[in-house]
């Protein structure tokens, strides 16, 4: 069995999740729990109780009282043309279920999880790339922990709707707005660019769009 791409986080205990997918099953999704010494506290255990076809790509949001979201890609789970979707599931400090997975974003097509984060008010903040009739585009939607939708689905990249625009991520600001960032295809010719847009999600305020690697660096 192979393991891939490993992410990370840190309790409010201190001990650390570190979890990722395999390739177990087509994948699936493990994680364990250690110390910040580095001794093992909870072995590696499969996540997703769902074990049909592909379950990988691993996120993880810290959450109050020693708990932790992990969040991934399933496919197909929801069947129908539903098939590159995202799930997640809270585990606590032992490394234990808490209840069952969270439908996070379940709709027709590929959606392919590129970030996730908790904001202020406990919604989850899921950063995604998915087709948009134009090759791929940088979307965002909010969810709350049980799985209701706070707001739907929105690409972020309106000016530059043609070419490839994927692998965004975003960031809290100390401001409480959101950053997002993604690589587009079609802002100059010289490949791709690296794109920013902050969004305050509180005001409802976008800024504009802004280059921010040069033409050359």
């Amino acid at each position: 069995i192979s393991h891939y791409d490993p992410n990370i986080t840190q309790l409010e205990n201190g001990s650390i999740v570190v979890a990722w997918h395999n390739s177990q099953n087509f994948n699936d999704v493990i994680a364990s729990i250690v110390s910040s010494s580095g001794d093992i506290q909870v072995a590696a255990k499969r996540i997703n109780t769902t074990t049909y076809h592909y379950q990988r790509y691993v996120y993880l949001i810290p959450l109050e009282n020693n708990q932790c979201l992990v969040v991934w890609n399933t496919y197909n789970q929801f069947g129908g043309s539903n098939y590159d979707d995202i799930v997640g599931q809270i585990i606590n400090e032992n490394g234990e279920l808490i209840g069952s997975e969270i439908p996070l974003l379940n709709q027709s097509g590929h959606q392919y999880i590129t970030d996730a984060l908790l904001l202020p008010d406990n919604t989850i903040l899921i950063t995604y790339y998915d087709n948009d009739n134009n090759n791929y585009g940088v979307y965002y939607q909010m969810i709350g922990l049980d799985g209701t939708v706070i707001k739907s689905s929105e690409l972020i990249n309106t000016n530059e709707q043609y070419g490839t625009q994927y692998l965004g991520k975003a960031k809290l600001l100390k401001d409480s707005k959101v950053m997002f960032v993604w690589a587009s295809q079609t802002v100059d010719s010289n490949g791709y660019a690296v794109m920013g847009r902050i969004i305050d999600f509180q005001k409802d305020i976008k800024s504009d769009f802004f280059q921010i690697n040069s033409t050359t660096q």
